[in-house]
């Protein structure tokens, strides 16, 4: 899907070639072609479905206006999120949407683009019987609109398992089977292992290739590369020409587009903000308490203050208590913070949507209010 990335400290390569419509292409080059939802949501917890999908849209496509309102309220009504598209995602500290939910917004973030390859990574992990089936059935609607999709799934259901239009089983990189689900008692049947009535077809071919010693798994293996209904994983293959390379947005609507974000982000998450000047606030105070009128020259002989001259190094030691306090309070929950955006940043980075500078520069003009308006009620109370 165009995620690994040439160059850098971690860089990795993935040898051969990727061909579309039998043409070799750059997948880094052709990111519009291809959508891919990983495993874990990464979405921001202040964000609702509607407001994640304009955002991509804002970024990633080239429309404008009611054209692109109309294609999101479309895609909020197929992917079934219209009761829940004005309530937040959530995350461990505020209360959002269920699951499934935001699986199925995590994959219309994707299909903004309307990509002709989407790739999924265990849509179903997580999820109750239900939800996933409710996903997958999205999926399958996907593909009759003339879009491929390509899943990993793990343990699904017999429900779910018979909405695929075909499955692939591997075993150290050998193909055990490949054809529609409903092929797959008929063949195993004839290469000695007979599937029980009861029993769901893909735990049983699972059950097989995982429990079993090494030649057994070779038989099954070269079982299916004699088997007459062997054909090859590519067939077929159109010769259509690929749409053309779209450009980026440039780096001021980016920022922008960005800055927006990070302020409703910031304004939102009322838990963070209050804690963040709260522990502001409760340090300061021990700090006056500890240092009262440590600055003063003139002698003191009272039930808090009891001095006879002025202490220069005390006064310097709570100068320097006040200035680290300043420094470690702005720098510890920014530090805090983007430990738990980077899963979002890093999808959204490899996704093409924005640079690196974009980001780091709305994150600076965000914070810096928020961290001169903590510093000044520091002081006020120092």
């Amino acid at each position: 899907a165009g995620r690994v990335r040439k160059g850098g400290k971690n860089s990795a390569e993935i040898p051969g070639e990727v061909k579309v419509n039998g043409k070799v292409v750059d997948p880094t080059g052709m990111q519009q072609l291809f959508g891919y939802v990983m495993q874990d949501d990464a979405l921001l917890g202040t964000m609702t479905p509607r407001e994640i999908l304009q955002f991509a849209a804002r970024l990633r496509l080239g429309t404008a206006g009611s054209p692109r309102g109309e294609l999101i309220e479309d895609l909020l009504t197929f992917l079934g999120l219209i009761k829940c598209a004005d309530t937040m995602v959530g995350n461990e500290l505020i209360k959002g949407i269920s699951g499934g939910e935001r699986k199925r917004t995590a994959v219309g973030a994707e299909l903004i683009t309307n990509p002709e390859i989407t790739f999924l990574d265990e849509p179903t992990s997580g999820l109750d019987t239900g939800s996933a089936y409710n996903v997958i059935s999205i999926l399958q609607q996907l593909t009759q609109l003339q879009r491929s999709v390509l899943c990993t799934i793990h343990q699904p259901s017999s429900e779910i398992f018979q909405l695929f239009d075909q499955a692939i089983f591997l075993v150290a990189g050998q193909v055990v089977y490949h054809g529609p689900p409903s092929g797959i008692r008929a063949h195993f049947t004839s290469i000695g292992h007979q599937c029980p009535q009861d029993y769901n077809p893909a735990d049983f071919v699972m059950f097989i290739i995982q429990t079993g010693d090494e030649q057994h798994v070779e038989a099954v293996t070269s079982g299916w590369a004699k088997s007459q209904n062997r054909r090859p994983l590519l067939d077929n293959v159109s010769d259509a020409a690929l749409p053309a390379i779209p450009k980026r947005k440039g780096f001021i609507e980016e920022t922008i587009a960005l800055s927006k974000r990070e302020i409703q982000n910031t304004v939102r998450d009322k838990g963070t903000l209050g804690a963040r000047f709260g522990s502001t606030n409760f340090l300061t105070v021990i700090y006056s308490l500890v240092f009262f009128r440590i600055g003063s020259t003139e002698p003191e002989d009272s039930v808090l203050v009891k001095r006879d001259r002025y202490d220069m190094q005390s006064h310097a030691g709570a100068m320097m208590m006040l200035g680290i306090s300043t420094m470690m309070g702005s720098a510890q929950p920014l530090l805090l913070t983007f430990a738990s955006e980077r899963p979002v940043f890093m999808r959204e980075y490899a996704s093409n949507m924005y640079g690196s500078g974009p980001y780091f520069l709305s994150k600076t003009a965000v914070e810096l209010p928020v961290h001169l308006l903590q510093n000044i009620v520091m002081w006020l109370i120092a």
